[in-house]
């Protein structure tokens, strides 16, 4: 081989290897174009949901740049990458039903924030029936958001279950649209909040926490207001408001029917790696409630009846002396049998009470009234 093929030949192989570096740096800029937008993306959503700007966080997901929106971004590379018919389909459909929820979602906000407002004015009244009232008009939509975000997550999750798979058949890197399409759905792990699930997880976790911490303050109070009128129904002769206790304990059922809903909510979110609320926080006074609520209820009835029996017994003794006299003559020994079978009913009060006292939750009743 002549020394100018050689030359020649090393010239060509120089230019090969130029061109393939080029070629490799086109490949690592395109790829590293994909995060940044991805990262501009979450960041924007996530700030406008810090700031109390839901829809508008969640519009981010579904409004075009350059023509395009975070769920198309790169979609025509997708369909070059060698799926089935099936996969695409699959998430074209992910695609359409997340749109539609975000929609959704949104449609919901603006009456959302306005029965949030009125129930935040009505915590500070104090009145737990209009408490209850009002959160019953906001509690449908507190739940339909929930299962717009339930459905977020499980289109999300579907993405994620056809990244991983396509993935493991060599079809794609990690720096792929199915990645990142899971990724504007779900967030990203490290960062809390994040995604579209950060954004509705957000608003959840500001109405639970915003309502439940002013709820448990009001119910302590009741129950240990409660707790100390309960202490004073022993011996069970004793004469008690009734109404007054009845009232106390439908106030504070009313609070834990909207605490409850509020943990149900919460416990309720897809796949959440934690809760919103610790429901430990909350779990004492909710069950002193629940033996409270019956227990009082008993108790009074209790004394309802060991009163009336008092009444019946004193109307008795004063019958004239002439009366129970006659009684006797005519061998109708109506006292007798009145004192035996009085006797007998106090006797299965006074054991009932006793039950009632050795039952645990009264040195809860105690601690809480101390």
């Amino acid at each position: 081989m002549t020394a100018s093929k050689l030359r020649f030949l090393s010239f060509l192989a120089t230019l090969l290897l130029l061109a393939a570096e080029l070629h490799a740096a086109g490949k690592n800029t395109a790829t590293a174009s994909y995060p940044s937008y991805f990262t501009q993306v979450i960041s924007s959503a996530k700030s406008k949901a810090s700031s109390g700007q839901f829809s508008q966080a969640a519009k981010i997901f579904i409004q075009e740049k350059s023509g395009v929106t975070p769920l198309d971004f790169q979609y025509a590379e997708f369909l070059k990458e060698g799926h089935s018919t099936s996969v695409v389909n699959q998430i074209e459909s992910i695609k359409d039903e997340a749109k539609k929820n975000i929609n959704a979602y949104i449609s919901y906000q603006d009456k959302l924030e306005a029965y949030k407002k009125n129930l935040n004015s009505t915590l500070n009244s104090k009145n737990t029936d209009l408490i209850l009232s009002e959160y019953k008009k906001v509690e449908p939509i507190i739940k339909s958001v929930l299962e717009i975000r339930n459905k977020v997550y499980a289109l999300g999750f579907q993405a994620s279950t056809i990244f991983t798979e396509a993935k493991a058949k060599g079809l794609i890197q990690d720096s792929s649209y199915l990645s990142y399409l899971s990724k504007f759905l779900l967030g990203n792990d490290s960062d809390e909040y994040t995604g579209l699930i950060g954004v509705m997880d957000y608003q959840l976790f500001q109405l639970c926490e915003a309502h439940i911490k002013p709820l448990y303050t009001q119910e302590q109070g009741l129950v240990k207001n409660l707790a100390s009128q309960l202490q004073v129904l022993y011996p069970p002769l004793y004469p008690v408001e009734s109404d007054e206790v009845e009232k106390q304990c439908r106030q504070i059922e009313n609070l834990h029917t909207v605490m409850n809903s509020l943990l149900e909510t919460d416990a309720a979110k897809t796949g959440a790696n934690k809760k919103t609320v610790q429901e430990d926080e909350y779990s004492v006074s909710i069950k002193v409630l629940y033996y409270m609520a019956d227990r009082t209820q008993k108790l009074i009835e209790l004394t309802k009846s060991s009163v009336n029996l008092v009444f019946e017994i004193e109307d008795f003794i004063d019958k004239s002396v002439a009366d129970i006299a006659q009684d006797l003559r005519d061998k109708n020994d109506d006292y007798s049998e009145m004192f035996v079978k009085e006797s007998n009913t106090l006797m299965q009060y006074s054991v009932a009470a006793l039950d009632l006292e050795k039952e645990s939750w009264i040195n809860e009743v105690k601690k809480l009234s101390s």
